[in-house]
Formats: C-alpha cells, sequence, structure tokens
C-alpha cells in the first residue's frame, strides 16, 4: 500500500493531505459512499498522484528547492519536498499548515481522478478543447467550446480542483523586457 506522508513544510512528504483528512473532507457528504468504496491503498494512491497534479500547476520545480515559478509566494523552507506551506501558512501557535483550499483541491482531483477511472466520459472535452474545436454535433447532441484564454486551463485537471487553485497560481508570466 502507498504510504501518504504529510508533515507541512516536511522533507519527504509526498501529499498535502493526510488520509483521516481527506475522509473528513468527504464525510456527511452525498461523495462519502463512494469515496469510501474505493478502498484505502486506491485513495492512498490516487491522493498522492493528486499532489503530483496541483503541483504541476506551479510549473517546472527549481533544482535546488520546492519553488515553482507559477505559484505565489515562495516555500517556507528550503528543504520541504512540496511547495506549500508558503512562510506566511502557519497556524495561531506559528506551526506550518497547508492551506485549507489546497487540501480541498487535492481531495477533489483524487476524487476526480477515481470517478474518470471507473467511468471514462465518453467524449473527451479537454482534448477537444486543447485540439482547437469549437464546436461538435453528434447524433443531435452539439457540444460549444469557449476558446481558453490565458493558462487557466489545464488537461488532467479537476474543474474544482482547478477553481480551488485560481488565487495561488500566477496566470500571467511576467517577461523581461
Amino acid at each position: 500500500m502507498p504510504t501518504v506522508t504529510c508533515t507541512p513544510g516536511g522533507a519527504t512528504d509526498n501529499c498535502y493531505v493526510t488520509e483521516a483528512q481527506s475522509d473528513a473532507y468527504f464525510a456527511d457528504g452525498p461523495r462519502e459512499a463512494q469515496w469510501s468504496g474505493w478502498g484505502a491503498t486506491r485513495r492512498a494512491r490516487n491522493l498522492i498522484e493528486a499532489t503530483r497534479d496541483i503541483e504541476r500547476l506551479g510549473g517546472t520545480q527549481s533544482t535546488s528547492t520546492a519553488n515553482r515559478g507559477r505559484f505565489r509566494g515562495a516555500p517556507a523552507t528550503t528543504t520541504q519536498a512540496l511547495f506549500f506551506p508558503r512562510s506566511g501558512d502557519t497556524d495561531a501557535a506559528g506551526l506550518y499548515v497547508i492551506p485549507a483550499d489546497i487540501q480541498a483541491a487535492v481531495c477533489e482531483q483524487a476524487f476526480w481522478r477515481m470517478a474518470n477511472e471507473d467511468a471514462p466520459p465518453l467524449t473527451d472535452h479537454g482534448a477537444n478543447r486543447e485540439a482547437g474545436v469549437q464546436a461538435r454535433a453528434v447524433d443531435g447532441l452539439s457540444t460549444s467550446y469557449t476558446p481558453t484564454v490565458g493558462a487557466d486551463w489545464e488537461p488532467g485537471i479537476a474543474p474544482r480542483a482547478r477553481r480551488l487553485m485560481r488565487p495561488y497560481r500566477l496566470l500571467a508570466m511576467p517577461t523581461r523586457v
């Protein structure tokens, strides 16, 4: 079974949320039964993969630190494995914490990954959009795609996770003159 490691600011972290935190996120909600039904091993593997997906939104990782140029701020320490927490991401006691939106984004991404594994969408709307398709019609069902503006759309990222991550991302990269 994959081991989820979440110690905010830790040098060996591979996830932004613990298994218990992810279970609590879905508890008492309409998706709780589906989340629980996937089994601990599958959930753990997808939480780790979801964290990698969220990290990828930050762009390429620095060679010497966890810094990523497309995230706002900088990692709290030079030795942490993942970008978050940032230096200001602390609780009342001054301990590093992962922002709640980041944890929610990982939960949403993991859920989306497993749901798509179980029932792949009939049409890959992301691939259509990426290929520049503007409209598609099959057997009386038509779909129109709005052109992607900026860097807000990423293939392979759950819409809910993308919305949660928006405040943490630099959507336009500064250019040198």
